[in-house]
């Protein structure tokens, strides 16, 4: 139900491309991937992504695009924080 909020929020377009994204073929990206269960599929954590720049989020395919960039940045962030938390246990 969520992605489907998300969707009508980011008025059926993919937030990277801003081309118009077909029900069929939507990929919701969680912006934050390490949240609670409670809080992963909240809204504000989903963003409406067509296929190949929800592919390019994660990948390492060389992009100008600055939203694609700005959600690797924040994989990038997650995963550094957890390798560091795993270093100080």
């Amino acid at each position: 139900m969520n992605r489907e909020y998300a969707y009508n929020r980011d008025k059926g377009m993919c937030m990277a491309c801003k081309q118009s994204v077909y029900t069929g073929i939507v990929k919701c990206h969680h912006k934050r991937r390490k949240l609670p269960l409670n809080q992963i599929n909240k809204v504000p954590n989903l963003i409406t992504l067509c296929d190949e720049c929800h592919g390019l989020v994660h990948s390492n395919t060389k992009t100008k695009n600055k939203k694609i960039l700005e959600l690797r940045n924040i994989i990038f962030e997650e995963d550094n924080l957890i390798k560091i938390g795993e270093t100080l246990n």
